[in-house]
């Protein structure tokens, strides 16, 4: 990823401590954790981009036990604008999908969720951090105003 512009140095002991750091202001929209320390962003995401990886172009996919950002026009050409309906419930619907990579994917719209934007980014990354064997894994997600989707791998049979 290129790390979008205007972002805070913050000290702090490890990476955890940056998640909690940003966790804790509720202006923080993102942060991030590298080799030159810990970065937080408490204004709109401006130039945000996923670097292509080994020829893939736009739909690099996301390394092992990461979560890809995938944007709304992506997820609705992937779907064929959400024609294909799998399942619904009591959070949202359920749609197959196919990324350009033709990777089968079933992504979930969120309908009636109240929660603000921080808890869902909490949430995804719960979700996104458990590896286990009778779980779904899940792939990535987008959240762009009120449209908040999560993209799954796709189960054929249920």
């Amino acid at each position: 990823m290129v790390l979008p512009q205007y972002s805070q140095p913050v000290a702090v002991r490890g990476a955890a401590e940056c998640e909690s750091t940003c966790l804790n202001n509720c202006s923080c929209t993102t942060y991030a954790y590298d080799s030159s320390g810990c970065s937080i962003w408490v204004l709109d995401l401006l130039n945000l981009q996923q670097l292509p990886q080994d020829g893939e172009g736009d739909w690099s996919k996301a390394g092992e036990g990461s979560l890809a950002a995938f944007g709304y026009k992506d997820l609705q050409n992937a779907t064929k604008n959400f024609s294909e309906k799998l399942g619904g419930g009591g959070f949202g619907s359920v749609f197959k999908g196919t990324l350009p990579d033709s990777t089968v994917t079933a992504v979930k719209r969120l309908e009636s969720i109240s929660q603000g934007a921080k808890q869902f980014r909490t949430e995804v990354s719960t979700i996104g951090a458990v590896q286990h064997v009778n779980l779904v894994r899940l792939r990535g997600f987008c959240s762009e105003g009120d449209i908040k989707l999560l993209v799954y791998d796709y189960m054929p049979n249920g």
